[in-house]
């Protein structure tokens, strides 16, 4: 792997965390708070790592608490990753 393509990357885990005090502070829906969780072969590792980033409050262990969650997995040439999402509604 080049320079650049591990540049690259740390580039696009910047923009998501980025992107999620963004979408945390431009909040007109309801969002108590937002996570996202990168598990895999970041930026080309040997080894699988996981990469999160969270904003705003955010309740995993209540039974009562609204929150929605996504998971997607992708393949890459350097074996496969997955992304998951939790965002916390306020009630």
């Amino acid at each position: 792997r080049s320079r650049a393509d591990r540049k690259s990357q740390a580039r696009f885990l910047s923009f998501v965390a980025y992107m999620l005090s963004y979408i945390f502070e431009q909040n007109h829906v309801g969002i108590e708070g937002i996570k996202v969780a990168i598990k895999g072969r970041i930026n080309g590792v040997p080894r699988s790592k996981i990469w999160s980033a969270s904003e705003g409050k955010m309740s995993l262990q209540k039974i009562d608490s609204e929150i929605d969650y996504y998971y997607l997995s992708s393949g890459t040439v350097y074996g496969t990753f997955g992304v998951k999402v939790w965002i916390s509604e306020k009630r």
